[in-house]
């Protein structure tokens, strides 16, 4: 539940409950004040209608239905009475009030003696009574029960006034990209906040100091390695040129220094394809060109182990099969899939690239006739630095494990997906890459 929901439900609740309360109490008090109103007025009915009686000949009153009442004689005699009054005296004390069950209704009664000694015995209906105090109890508190939702409408506003820079804190937190670690800032910051803003601030700090770091480390590894590795490659060209009896040993040595030069541009390239490196540096891209480049790129390995690779494309034009995307990240994501379909793929196998327009999304294909992924390591394979069977692979091909890592952090970059199956045509693996063909990417991360 938000913040906002919870202080309304909150204050709601709390001023509802107060004002039931303020109303229960004004209603009993409305009620009391009524009774003691209306027996008074019962009381100065009994004292009109005493300066008006003859006893021995009292007048035939006319009371509403709600009214009753008889004159007695001093002696006990019923002289006069109304059509709703009964025979038996309603009220045996004199000037007190009470009550009395008759007429299928509960009556409040009065007494009220007169000059001669007789008595004039008034009753008044319970249930008029209490109609009409309910009437105007209800009459006063009206206004409080429509002034309630209005309250709670004013409350309503004031809390979302209030809240207004906390809702921009979160769209501020909800509309930085991946890779922005720049610090927020408020256009109104009030004291709660500002412990809020500082601590965000210190810990995206933190972050991008980190970030930064690791980059350094990378970018500066990769390239600090980049000159012992040719020292070593040039020292071993000698060796062999000079022992060549040790030609077994050194072309051991060869491979591995080979795998290391490898995983070292693999960690270049990982470096190079990331965030804060494309500088938003998207435009648009024919995906057929740019794939027909990545395979003359890999075409030399290709050939020299008598593969065949086929593209095949839609029909339209070139321009019409477009990206919006970075050319050199995309170069470095076809480039990783196709040569890997060549290291993986048996000598004299088959790759097969295949360009699609699915609805507002443009798919890459590659299949090729190699021994494929199991299914349990699919997942697996895109983790940095894993490769499936290790380094005990069955083609015995060398790698570095960052290949596909690269692959699905170029997809990441441009709204992407990553998939691999089984190919149906092939038999081996099968990688499709699925690219937005219009707008560009919100969120470059």
């Amino acid at each position: 539940m938000s913040i906002l929901r919870a202080l309304l439900l909150l204050l709601v609740s709390v001023i509802t409950l107060l004002t039931f309360s303020a109303a229960i109490a004004g209603y009993q008090a409305s009620l009391a004040k009524a009774e003691h109103m209306f027996d008074q007025n019962l009381a100065n009915l009994g004292e009109a209608l005493a300066s008006l009686t003859d006893s021995v000949q009292p007048p035939a009153w006319h009371f509403r239905q709600h009214l009753a009442y008889q004159v007695w004689a001093h002696r006990g005699e019923l002289l006069s009475k109304s059509d709703n009054a009964p025979s038996e005296r309603m009220h045996v004390d004199s000037e007190s009030f009470g009550f009395n069950n008759f007429g299928g209704q509960r009556w409040r009664t009065y007494s009220h003696r007169v000059a001669d000694g007789g008595t004039i015995v008034l009753a008044e209906s319970l249930g008029s009574r209490i109609e009409l105090a309910e009437d105007m109890a209800l009459e006063s508190l009206s206004p409080l029960l429509i002034v309630t939702p209005l309250l709670a409408l004013l409350i309503a506003l004031v809390v979302t006034v209030g809240l207004r820079p906390l809702k921009e804190l979160s769209a501020q937190l909800r509309n930085k990209a991946a890779d922005d670690l720049t610090p927020i800032h408020l256009s109104r910051l009030p004291s709660e906040l500002r412990p809020v803003q500082t601590t965000i601030n210190r810990l995206l700090s933190r972050v991008r100091d980190a970030l930064e770091r690791e980059k350094r480390f990378a970018s500066d590894a990769a390239h600090e390695l980049r000159t012992p590795i040719s020292v070593l490659q040039v020292s071993l060209h000698n060796i062999l040129d000079q022992r060549p009896e040790l030609e077994t040993e050194i072309a051991g040595l060869q491979t591995g220094v080979q795998r290391m030069s490898h995983v070292v541009e693999q960690i270049l390239m990982l470096n190079r394809t990331h965030p804060d490196h494309m500088q938003r540096s998207f435009k648009p891209l024919d995906l057929i060109m740019a794939t027909q480049q990545a395979i003359a790129d890999c075409f030399t390995a290709v050939d020299q182990r008598g593969q065949t690779i086929e593209l095949n494309h839609p029909p339209e034009s070139a321009g019409a099969v477009q990206v919006l995307g970075d050319a050199f990240s995309l170069q470095i994501m076809l480039q990783n899939l196709i040569g890997n379909a060549s290291k993986y793929t048996p000598a004299g196998g088959r790759i097969e690239v295949t360009i699609n327009r699915l609805q507002e999304q443009l798919s890459v294909q590659i299949d090729d006739s190699g021994p494929g992924i199991k299914e349990t390591e699919r997942k697996r394979v895109l983790d940095r630095f894993y490769r499936s069977e290790g380094d005990q692979h069955a083609s015995a091909v060398s790698g570095s494990g960052l290949g596909l890592a690269i692959v699905q952090q170029v997809c990441g970059l441009h709204r992407g997906t990553l998939d691999l199956q089984q190919s149906t045509d092939l038999g081996g693996l099968r990688v499709t890459v699925m690219l937005p063909s219009s707008g560009a990417p919100s969120d470059a991360g």
